[in-house]
This record gives C-alpha cells, structure tokens and sequence, in this order.
C-alpha cells in the first residue's frame, strides 16, 4: 500500500476520533450531528480501533501477495488472447485463399491475357475478396498491436515491483 494512503488514513481516523458526534431526536428521527442539536442530545463516544502495526505489516503483505496475481492472471490472458487472435488470422488468410481458389478457377489464360468465363465481374470481385480480407487482417493486427502494449505496461509494472 501507497505511504500516502496510510497517511491519508491515519489523518482521517485522527480527525474523526477528535471530532464530537452528538445525538438527537428532532421531529420524532434519530440524527446525529458533530453540533448540539436539541436539549435532549447526548455526546456518542466514539471508539477508535488502532490496529497493532503487525496486522497493518500483514494487511500489506496479503494485498500484494494478490495484486502480484491478478497481474499473473492478467499477464496469462494477455497471451492467450495474443494467440486467438494470431490464429484468427490464419484462418482468415485460409478462408481468403479459399474464396480466391474458387474465384481463379473461373478463368482462364490465352497468350499471356487473363481472360474471364461468363462472369464479366469476376476480377473486381477477386479484388474485392482479397480487399476485404485484407481489411479485416489488419483489424486483427491493430487489435495485436493494442495488445502488445498491454503486455509492455503490465511487464514493466511488474519489473518495477520486484525491485
């Protein structure tokens, strides 16, 4: 845990065990208030629970112990993520090779001129195909490359730690 938050702790918990909580009935509710706020109002003692610098020490130790965790845990599913989606894109590639296989059996070559069957659309939908395809592979590797970064960011946090 941050020095700063148990700074921050400890300032809340002294201001609060110093400030006087006074209760009261007014209109027939139950209130309390840090100001009298009736004739019948009665001090509340509050009591303060300071924990012995042991159970703090543990405290710490626990919330680390799983912090370190849930970064393995992170870090774990980072890399099966890096692998869904390093295999999306073969089979992406598998199912544009696919399309294009059946769409280049359409065709035919004379003297060095591709010439196409009855389909007059048949090279801009090759076009498209691979057009397409390409698209969404490069959708995939941005979402890689986002990846990556995490991975950079949660490595170098955990380096950080362990120093």
């Amino acid at each position: 845990m941050d020095m700063r938050i148990i700074t921050i702790l400890f300032l809340a918990v002294c201001s609060v065990s110093f400030a006087e909580v006074y209760k009261c009935k007014l209109n027939g509710d139950l209130i309390f208030s840090d100001q009298l706020c009736g004739q019948g109002a009665e001090k509340v003692e509050i009591k303060v629970y300071q924990p012995k610098i042991e159970d703090v020490d543990r405290q710490r130790r626990t919330t680390k112990h799983y912090t370190e965790e849930s970064q393995y845990d992170e870090w774990d599913a980072l890399i099966a993520k890096s692998d869904t989606l390093n295999t999306k894109i073969s089979q992406l590639e598998k199912q544009r090779d696919a399309e294009l296989q059946v769409l280049n059996e359409k065709y035919y070559e004379y003297s060095e001129t591709l010439i196409a069957t009855s389909e007059h659309d048949l090279f801009q939908r090759i076009d498209d195909v691979k057009t397409d395809y390409q698209r969404k592979i490069n959708r995939v590797k941005t979402e890689i490359g986002e990846n990556e970064v995490r991975m950079f960011n949660l490595k170098s946090l955990i380096d950080a730690q362990k120093q």
